[in-house]
């Protein structure tokens, strides 16, 4: 299950659901990603869902199909963007290809790397 808080909900609101999370035998996860407030919960029994989805700061409480709630595109629409140095990936154009030695058997190679740039 995803939780989705509202943005408007106060310290004290989100406070209250995770407290009523945390009176139930399973693993919950905060997930915030800037515009998603969220919490996933395994294993919630349809009581559960309906006492959760009632607290005034819940915004809706979705269940999630996959085994991989956290990585679900359910939890977040947005896609994860990684900049090393200069490049970015993730960012929908084509992936940088990297390569570089497979093994190093000594100082003298790594060297040799580095400085080839």
């Amino acid at each position: 299950m995803l939780i989705f808080i509202h943005h408007h909900a106060t310290g004290t609101e989100r406070t209250a659901v995770m407290h009523a999370l945390a009176a139930e035998p399973h693993g919950t996860a905060p997930i915030s990603n800037g515009d998603v407030i969220a919490v996933a919960a395994n294993s919630l029994t349809a009581a559960t869902r309906e006492r959760i989805a009632a607290l005034p700061a819940v915004a809706r409480v979705v269940a999630v199909p996959t085994a991989y709630k956290l990585v679900s595109r359910m939890a977040s629409a947005r896609r994860t963007q990684v900049r090393v140095g200069f490049v970015v990936f993730g960012d929908g154009g084509p992936p940088p290809v990297i390569a570089g030695p497979c093994s190093v058997e000594n100082e003298a190679q790594i060297i040799e790397a580095a400085q080839a740039g």
